[in-house]
């Protein structure tokens, strides 16, 4: 079956919210390697690795990566909004996670993945 053009923009997605999520505790002005980081910040360092993974498994049109970026995604937003309410919000993954899930939820990207 032919890729969709949102299969497409979802892994790109993906990769870059990895990346995002990974390099923002990274980047923070605040980070210490001496300091102990708080756990959304955990989180977040601990979903970037995975999320790329997930893209190239979202090109092989596999079924488990589509559940897997959705609950991802799910996590993500919550996290960030943990993370805006906390006073360190991170717009750009949270752009980038609404994208995904309007991506996601398109009905040719769906049958794709049935």
């Amino acid at each position: 079956m032919k890729r969709p053009f949102g299969v497409y923009v979802i892994a790109l997605m993906m990769v870059l919210n990895g990346l995002a999520v990974g390099l923002s505790v990274l980047l923070e002005e605040e980070f210490e390697l001496d300091r102990s980081l708080n756990p959304a910040q955990t989180l977040n360092f601990s979903i970037g690795f995975p999320s790329i993974v997930i893209a190239f498994a979202l090109l092989m049109l596999w079924r488990w990566a589509w559940v897997t970026t959705m609950l991802l995604t799910g996590l993500n937003l919550a996290t960030g909004l943990y993370l805006y309410v906390d006073g360190n919000p991170n717009y750009l993954s949270m752009a980038i996670n609404i994208f995904i899930v309007f991506y996601l939820n398109q009905r040719e990207v769906q049958r794709a993945f049935d």
